[in-house]
């Protein structure tokens, strides 16, 4: 006996305004499709909203952390919102959770909105799996010629020598007189 069918399956993105959009206050329940929509991190007609307006949530571009939520349902999506000003938010996309607890996957932010929530010094993205172990082994390919030829020239004809193994990975250069400069 058929119960229910299945007529159409609707993405979370298709609810939302498109990643980048700065809504007012006033305009974020009619943005969602929704009666009424207060700024709070929470679920609001059945949908999870994460509102960002504390400097830290965003521990990287694409990652946020946020504690205190409600338990996430199987496979559940939230709609992630960062302060843009005192009566202002950006969308910032559709976040899905990670296999760490709190983490949320979000698409990669601007650098002004990553500047006003994020920490740290660093504006990389994640790597994907697999890119250091590549890159190591890149490494030491170009520590294993003969010393003669460690050199990389670039494109206008200067020069740099690969001195050695850097202190936390990659390679230490010398540009030298007349070479690669910072």
């Amino acid at each position: 006996m058929v119960i229910a069918k299945l007529e159409r399956a609707i993405s979370p993105e298709s609810l939302a305004p498109p990643t980048g959009t700065v809504i007012a206050d006033d305009d974020l329940a009619a943005r969602f499709g929704l009666h009424e929509l207060h700024p709070k991190t929470g679920r609001h007609a059945g949908h999870l909203f994460l509102f960002i307006d504390t400097k830290g949530v965003l521990e990287s571009p694409d990652r946020l952390r946020l504690t205190g939520l409600p338990t996430p349902w199987p496979g559940e999506t939230g709609f992630a919102l960062a302060r843009e000003s005192d009566t202002t938010w950006r969308y910032l996309g559709v976040a899905r959770t990670t296999e760490s607890a709190n983490v949320w996957s979000v698409p990669e932010v601007d650098f002004r909105t990553w500047r006003r929530w994020g920490t740290g010094r660093s504006v990389s993205r994640a790597l994907p799996e697999g890119a250091l172990a590549r890159a190591q082994e890149v490494v030491d390919h170009l520590l294993a010629l003969p010393e003669s030829e460690r050199t990389l020239t670039a494109h206008d004809g200067k020069t740099a020598r690969l001195l050695g193994p850097a202190e936390k990975g990659g390679l230490r250069i010398d540009g030298g007189e007349g070479g690669f400069t910072a």
